[in-house]
């Protein structure tokens, strides 16, 4: 995670994205009407994982034909995007990932990683919400 950190850092002064470190996560500035976007960055394995919450369970709590309407939501979704997988966390929160060997990873994979990824990630809240909630 060390190497990961340095790239972040990197990314700040080369590639002017706009983030803050919050604990665990990154909030990426949209460029756009002072949106943002939280995103969280953790290793599982040999892979680096970014992720972000795109809905809470809300829905879930709507009764299950409003799950499947939103799994299905998400799965027209997955068709459309080629980076970003939505799918459902262990907490039933539909969430946006990415997922990148760790061993492979270089600056300018992790610059397009963390643009599309809170670009994707806000416009699916978007549509969905209607707000910026993350």
């Amino acid at each position: 995670m060390r190497e990961l950190h340095a790239m972040l850092e990197r990314l700040r002064s080369e590639n002017g994205i706009e983030w803050e470190a919050e604990e665990a996560d990154i909030v990426v500035q949209m460029t756009t009407h002072d949106r943002q976007q939280q995103v969280r960055v953790g290793r599982v394995g040999s892979q680096y994982v970014f992720s972000t919450v795109v809905r809470r369970n809300a829905y879930a709590s709507r009764g299950p034909r409003s799950a499947r309407h939103l799994a299905l939501r998400a799965w027209t979704r997955n068709a459309k995007t080629e980076l970003v997988n939505f799918t459902f966390d262990s907490a039933g929160r539909l969430v946006g990932e990415i997922r990148h060997p760790a061993d492979h990873l270089d600056v300018a994979e992790l610059a397009i990683y963390l643009r599309i990824l809170a670009t994707e990630g806000d416009r699916f809240e978007y549509v969905l919400t209607g707000r910026d909630e993350n």
